[in-house]
């Protein structure tokens, strides 16, 4: 009995710490090209995967393979206040390269952190329409 109180005891005191972060929803990100030009993308995320679209404010995308498709995101990490992305190009997209982040929760509607290469990446939660 003692033993099953104690049990009880941890999972209660555990279980909302092991959980995972719930980073599921509709996202705007923004950052900056490997080129310099700003970006911006929408990011939808279902469970573990997702998806990437990446636009050009300003129409600065003439050369950019990887503007206007949608690629699969993958959330390849997540840990209580952290998670890491990776936005895949199958088949290399037409040019597209596959890139990975590592973000840090702000908060709930705020992930911040860098794609490997040290570019900032930033994401605000969108909000849902009631």
């Amino acid at each position: 009995m003692v033993q099953h109180l104690f049990a009880v005891l941890v999972l209660a005191l555990s279980g909302p710490a092991a959980a995972e972060p719930d980073v599921g929803g509709t996202w705007r990100a923004t950052f900056v090209s490997e080129g310099g030009d700003a970006r911006e993308a929408r990011v939808v995320i279902d469970a573990r995967r997702g998806t990437w679209k990446e636009r050009a404010p300003g129409g600065s995308a003439a050369h950019d393979p990887c503007v206007g498709r949608v690629l699969p995101l993958l959330l390849i990490d997540s840990g209580a206040s952290t998670v890491t992305v990776e936005v895949a190009a199958p088949g290399r997209a037409a040019g597209c390269r596959a890139r990975r982040a590592r973000l840090t929760i702000v908060d709930e509607a705020v992930l911040e952190g860098e794609f490997e290469d040290g570019r900032v990446l930033r994401l605000e939660r969108e909000a849902v329409a009631k």
